[in-house]
């Protein structure tokens, strides 16, 4: 969180800081049904991890958050709600267009 409140703004470049990249871009591990735990390299590239529940679980618990929220993955019903024991976690957006 410090890195983060640290960069100066308004952002221009999400590349120009790991810190920004990765908070733009990692994800949570897989489904609920085959979420993996720990920190490993995401399908989106080497700079941007992937994480299990126990990650978010620590994450929020160290700067005391409730719940974890995330707008730029596609949910066909519209939102989805993680089962415990990782945070709640709500994932809304639109269908991205295709040009």
């Amino acid at each position: 969180m410090q890195d983060l409140e640290n960069e100066q703004r308004p952002i221009q470049d999400v590349n120009h800081s790991t810190a920004v990249l990765q908070a733009m871009w990692s994800d949570p591990s897989g489904s609920d049904a085959d979420m993996k735990s720990g920190v490993h390299m995401s399908h989106r590239g080497e700079d941007i991890p992937e994480f299990g529940p126990d990650v978010s679980e620590k994450y929020c618990r160290d700067n005391k958050l409730g719940m974890i929220i995330r707008s730029h993955q596609y949910i066909k019903e519209g939102y989805k709600v993680s089962k415990p024991p990782a945070p709640r976690t709500i994932e809304r957006s639109s269908p991205m267009p295709v040009f």
